[in-house]
């Protein structure tokens, strides 16, 4: 293979240079990137001048656009530290969910806007395609709903089966004198294919936890399948959807 690295340097700046729109707004320059963000959308940036420092940022679209879809870094977790070391990484600046980056010389202008631009990536793909990252925050999202109830839990509690193998269970309720203990799965993805490893969990251990109650609590931003749901049904266990926590709460509210 004959490459030259020279071509190569030029090629890429002809195509950014080629990709790249900018836009004089009334107080700011628009940018429009060649890299696209979660929706497959350009990623838009603005660019703006106070004395002698420059300041790109991203107009509060990023981490808007998370919400949206339920992910928000307010509370203090996994969640929130991965956003601060993202961009510490990057040297990005967060303000009212508006992430921005300065400099007061102008030629770095194209150096700090790439950075920008990789920060938000980052933080798009590491949170909507890294499925054990994704599917980590909704378990502490659902951990932290429990104990904002002052419900009292445990987190991961492992439990010997019938098939001699330890079965984790993401959280666990206690059991009173007037009610049983509750032990819960907590499935991000219920499609089809996530049946078989949170039902053969509860069904190895249904008998050695007879004064305990089973139940999957499974994330339906993104629906759920009705097979997930009839194969747990099908043995007498609830899927409690995310998105009816303030209905089925108040069953373990004591």
């Amino acid at each position: 293979m004959n490459l030259n690295l020279e071509n190569l340097q030029e090629s890429y700046a002809k195509w950014a240079t080629k990709k790249i729109k900018f836009t004089n707004l009334e107080d700011s320059i628009k940018i429009i990137t060649p890299f696209v963000d979660l929706y497959n959308d350009a990623i838009t940036l603005y660019l703006s001048q106070n004395g002698n420092k420059f300041t790109i940022d991203d107009d509060g679209y990023t981490l808007s656009e998370l919400d949206i879809l339920g992910i928000n870094f307010n509370k203090k977790g996994r969640r929130k530290q991965f956003l601060e070391n993202t961009l510490n990484n990057f040297g990005i600046s967060l303000n009212e969910d508006i992430l921005s980056i300065h400099t007061e010389d102008k030629l770095d202008i194209p150096n700090i806007q790439m950075r920008l631009t990789q920060a938000i990536i980052t933080i798009n793909d590491m949170l909507m395609t890294s499925h054990s990252n994704v599917s980590s925050i909704f378990i502490e999202d659902v951990t932290s709903y429990f104990l904002d109830k002052e419900i009292p839990i445990s987190e991961n509690r492992m439990i010997l089966g019938r098939a001699g193998r330890l079965n984790s269970f993401e959280i666990e309720i206690g059991r009173t004198r007037k009610h049983k203990g509750s032990l819960f799965k907590v499935v991000n993805n219920p499609t089809s294919s996530q049946i078989t490893s949170p039902l053969f969990s509860i069904m190895d251990t249904k008998d050695n936890e007879p004064n305990s109650e089973f139940f999957v609590i499974a994330n339906d931003s993104n629906d759920i399948s009705p097979k997930f749901t009839t194969a747990f049904n099908r043995y007498g266990i609830d899927v409690l959807p995310w998105s009816d926590r303030k209905k089925w709460i108040e069953k373990f509210v004591s």
